[in-house]
C-alpha cells in the first residue's frame, strides 16, 4: 500500500515525524536483515525471488485513484521469508518497494520531494511488515510443525501480520493527512482484506511449492500464470477506473443540473411573487367591487394582462437560458428589424426612469436606418436590458449613452454608463445565468439572468457581445451584429 502525501496539510509536522519514525524503523529492518542474510543464504534462489517480485510489481494492478497499490509481490515477501528466513524477506521488500517507486513514479520535478517521501514511507513500512510476519512465521512454523494444518496455520499468521502492519501503518498517516479516523479506514479497506490475505498467503505457499518441488524453475512455472493473469486484470481496473472517471464527470453534471434547478426556481419565485401579486389584488377588487366605474376596471384589467405579460416573459426568458445551456438553438422569428427606430422606442421608453434618477440619456444615432435580419422580440429584449442594466446602477447626475454605428459589414451597438462598474475578478462571469456581481448585488436588486439572456440572443443572431468595465467608473457593452443587405 502507498500513502499519497499532502504537503500542505496543517499537521504536516506530526505526519513527517511519523513518516520519518516509520523509515527509521524500516531501515533498522534492512540493516538487522543485511548483517543476517549472508548465513548461510541461497544468493541464486535469492536474486530470482527478487525478480519474481519485481515483475510482478511491473504488471501489477495500480489504482492510482486511491493512492493505494496492489499486487502478487507480497507473495513473494512471504515465500522468500519461508525459503530463506525473515532477513531475507525483508530485503525482497525493500528492494520490491524501491523497484515500485522506479516504475510507477513519473512525477514533475515539483513532486519529487513527495515523491521520495513516499519511497521512504513505503519501505520503511513494507520492511517492518516482512520483518514482523517473517518472524510470526518462522515462530508459528516451528510451534505448528510441518504438517497439513500446520502450514496452513503458519502461512494464515504470516498473510494476516503482513496485511494488518501494513493497513494500520497507512491508517496513522491517513489520519495526520485527512483527519480520518484509523479505525474508520481500516473499515473501509475490510472487503479488500481477505483478497490481499488470500494472495499473499495461498499466493505464497503455492510459490515455495513450486520452488521445493523444481528450485528456481518453480519460480518460472508459478510466475508465468500469474502474470498472464496479472495484465488482463490490470486492463480490467484501468478500464474500471475510466468508467468510474465517466460516472464522476455525469454525477458533476447531474449536481450542476441540480444547481441550475434549484438557481432557477429561486428566481421563479422570486421573480414571479410580485406580479401575480398584482393579478390576485386586481382580480380580488374586481370580484368583490362588481360596480366599479368603467375607467377603474379597465385600468385592474390592463394591470392584470400587464402583469400576465410580465410573467410570460420571464418564463420564456428561463426556458431560452436552459435551452441555450443544453446546446439547443433558439428559435427566432426573423423579419428585417430597423435598429436606430427600435433605439429610439426603447430610449422613450426609458426616459421617465431616467429623469427620476437624474441620469441624462444620451443617443449618437445614424439619421439614416440601420437593418438586421432578426427576431424583433429578442431584439428588443436586448436593448432594453442593457439600457435597462446602465440606469438601474448609476446614481444620480451620471449619463447613459447609447451608440449606434454601422461598421464593416456590421452594426454596433455601444451601450456606456458611469455607474458602479465591476471588478476585474468578477468580468469573465458577468453573462453567466443567474450570476450577479458584488457591486451589483450591493446596488440594487436583480434575477442575474438579464444579462445571460442579451449574451444568448445576441449570439443567436450570429453576434457578439463584450464589456469593459472598471468598479467605481462604469461599463461599456458593445453588441456587433450582421447587417442586412437588401437584394
Amino acid at each position: 500500500m502507498a500513502a499519497v502525501t499532502h504537503p500542505n496539510h496543517p499537521s504536516i509536522n506530526w505526519q513527517r515525524r511519523y513518516v520519518a519514525a516509520i523509515a527509521m524503523a524500516g531501515s533498522s529492518s534492512a540493516v538487522w536483515a543485511v548483517a543476517n542474510i549472508w548465513q548461510g543464504a541461497d544468493f541464486g534462489l535469492l536474486v530470482w525471488l527478487v525478480l519474481f517480485a519485481l515483475v510482478s510489481t511491473a504488471v501489477s494492478a495500480i489504482s492510482e485513484r486511491a493512492g493505494m497499490s496492489f499486487g502478487i509481490s507480497h507473495a513473494a515477501i512471504l515465500a522468500t521469508a519461508w525459503l530463506l528466513g525473515p532477513a531475507a524477506g525483508v530485503l525482497v521488500g525493500v528492494i520490491d518497494s524501491v523497484g515500485m517507486w522506479l516504475i510507477h513514479s513519473y512525477q514533475p520535478r515539483s513532486k519529487w520531494k513527495v515523491s521520495v517521501e513516499q519511497l521512504v514511507f513505503n519501505a520503511g513500512m513494507v520492511s517492518i511488515a516482512a520483518l514482523l510476519s517473517g518472524l510470526g512465521l518462522t515462530m508459528v512454523r516451528a510451534t505448528a510443525g510441518e504438517t497439513l494444518v500446520g502450514t496452513v496455520i503458519s502461512w494464515s499468521v504470516a498473510a494476516i501480520v503482513f496485511d494488518q502492519i501494513n493497513i494500520w501503518l497507512v491508517a496513522c498517516v491517513i489520519y495526520l493527512q485527512r483527519g480520518i479516523s484509523p479505525f474508520k479506514f481500516w473499515h473501509q479497506q475490510r472487503w479488500a482484506m481477505p483478497t490481499n490475505i488470500a494472495v499473499a498467503g495461498v499466493g505464497g505457499s503455492l510459490l515455495v511449492t513450486g520452488v521445493n518441488a523444481l528450485g528456481a524453475n518453480g519460480i518460472l512455472l508459478f510466475a508465468l500464470p500469474l502474470l498472464l493473469l496479472a495484465v488482463p486484470f490490470r486492463i480490467y481496473i484501468r478500464d474500471t477506473e475510466a468508467q468510474l472517471k465517466q460516472l464522476e464527470a455525469l454525477n458533476s453534471e447531474l449536481q450542476q443540473l441540480g444547481q441550475r434547478k434549484d438557481r432557477m426556481l429561486a428566481v421563479l419565485s422570486h421573480d414571479m411573487r410580485s406580479p401575480l401579486g398584482v393579478i390576485k389584488m386586481a382580480a380580488s377588487g374586481l370580484e368583490r367591487l362588481p360596480n366599479l366605474p368603467p375607467e377603474k376596471q379597465t385600468r385592474m384589467l390592463r394591470s392584470i394582462l400587464s402583469s400576465e405579460a410580465m410573467l410570460e416573459t420571464l418564463v420564456n426568458d428561463i426556458i431560452d437560458i436552459e435551452q441555450v445551456q443544453m446546446g439547443k438553438e433558439l428559435e427566432l422569428e426573423c423579419v428585417p428589424v430597423d435598429l436606430t427606430a427600435l433605439i429610439v422606442q426603447v430610449l422613450e421608453t426609458l426616459q421617465e426612469q431616467a429623469t427620476e434618477k437624474g441620469i441624462t440619456l444620451q443617443k449618437a444615432l445614424p439619421l439614416q436606418p440601420l437593418v438586421v435580419d432578426g427576431d424583433m422580440n429578442k431584439l428588443l429584449r436586448v436593448v432594453l436590458n442593457l439600457v435597462g442594466n446602465a440606469l438601474k446602477y448609476s446614481d444620480g447626475s451620471g449619463r447613459v449613452l447609447v451608440d449606434l454605428r454601422a461598421l464593416d459589414g456590421q452594426v454596433a451597438l455601444t451601450v456606456q454608463d458611469e455607474g458602479v462598474g465591476i471588478s476585474a475578478d468578477q468580468l469573465p462571469h458577468i453573462f453567466e445565468p443567474y450570476f450577479r456581481s458584488a457591486e451589483h448585488k450591493r446596488f440594487a436588486s436583480g434575477n442575474g439572468y438579464g444579462l445571460a439572456i442579451v449574451k444568448a440572443y445576441v449570439e443567436a443572431h450570429g453576434g457578439t457581445v463584450t464589456v469593459d468595465s472598471i468598479a467605481g467608473r462604469g461599463s461599456t457593452f458593445r453588441v456587433t451584429l450582421p447587417q442586412w443587405q437588401s437584394h
